[in-house]
């Protein structure tokens, strides 16, 4: 997707709205070059018109929304939305994403938007493998970004239907995993973060795997004790590789370990899991069943 193009036309499409309160818009994105990201467009134009909305809603008379982006390091694309407005207090900062969250504003001021929050908003981007954050000063104004895999990213995995083998319990367990692989293999995260990560990851995982064992017997797949095995296998190797990594934690070794639990998983449930998914239609009850008594 040509991000420089959909952002152009989201902002032409919004700033109508804040013509009443003399609110000037500017797009530094479209001096640079032209950005490509791997995504689903309409759900980009989704959470871009959700930050481009709450810089209006919550600006200030003849304030200013600016829109900038740049490439990472890590061969993402960081898109900043800045407004010069009300700004957020230091102690509701870790309510922002929350559910519910609102900031108190005046009544008159447009509450036009996509109806989606930030709470949803960050949720879609990081099913897209991204991020997405904040800087703001109380009544200096808010930057709010979010930074999704350049085209050229190869690491990051979006999650996609394509994906789904159709057990909607094993799938959400999938987009869980598949967001704590992107954190994992965040190249800039620093080692206290990554270990973080990893642990996350192999707790996930070890919950996952007795609620797939758990579907596997409700549905008498064959397989059964040939997929303990290649979990026991690969969580052992896991492991291993990660015991190395903390008595010498070095770039290359983080590599080693965010590639091999990539290629496990992208494994995992391209190929094993949708062999399960063929033995699970009409077991839908006692699937449920299973995963109610764990």
């Amino acid at each position: 997707m040509n991000v420089n193009e959909v952002v152009a036309n989201c902002m032409a499409m919004v700033s109508p709205l804040g013509d009443a309160k003399g609110i000037s818009f500017i797009n530094h994105l479209c001096d640079r070059s032209i950005f490509c990201i791997r995504t689903d467009k309409t759900r980009f134009k989704q959470i871009f018109q959700n930050l481009l909305f709450n810089a209006i809603k919550y600006n200030k008379e003849n304030g200013s929304v600016t829109v900038d982006g740049w490439e990472t390091d890590d061969n993402f694309l960081h898109l900043s939305v800045t407004d010069s407005g009300v700004g957020i207090a230091e102690e509701n900062y870790g309510s922002i994403f929350q559910v519910f969250h609102t900031v108190d504003i005046d009544p008159k001021h447009p509450s036009g938007g996509t109806g989606i929050g930030l709470a949803v908003t960050k949720l879609i981007v990081e099913r897209m493998a991204g991020r997405i954050g904040f800087e703001s000063k109380l009544n200096e104004g808010s930057t709010f970004w979010i930074e999704l895999p350049l085209a050229s990213n190869e690491e990051a995995i979006i999650w996609t239907d394509d994906l789904a083998v159709g057990v909607d319990p094993i799938d959400k367990d999938h987009q869980a995993i598949i967001s704590l692989l992107n954190q994992v293999s965040l190249k800039t995260a620093e080692d206290a973060d990554f270990d973080r990560a990893v642990r996350e990851l192999m707790d996930y995982t070890h919950y996952h795997f007795r609620r797939e064992e758990a579907v596997m017997k409700a549905c008498n797949y064959p397989g059964l004790e040939e997929h303990r095995k290649l979990y026991r296998k690969r969580d052992a190797q896991t492991n291993d590789i990660v015991d190395t990594w903390r008595k010498d934690p070095n770039p290359e070794a983080r590599d080693h370990i965010s590639k091999f639990l990539r290629d496990w998983w992208r494994n995992h449930i391209l190929k094993e899991d949708f062999d399960i998914s063929n033995y699970t239609k009409g077991n839908m009850r006692d699937i449920w069943k299973a995963l109610d008594k764990l």
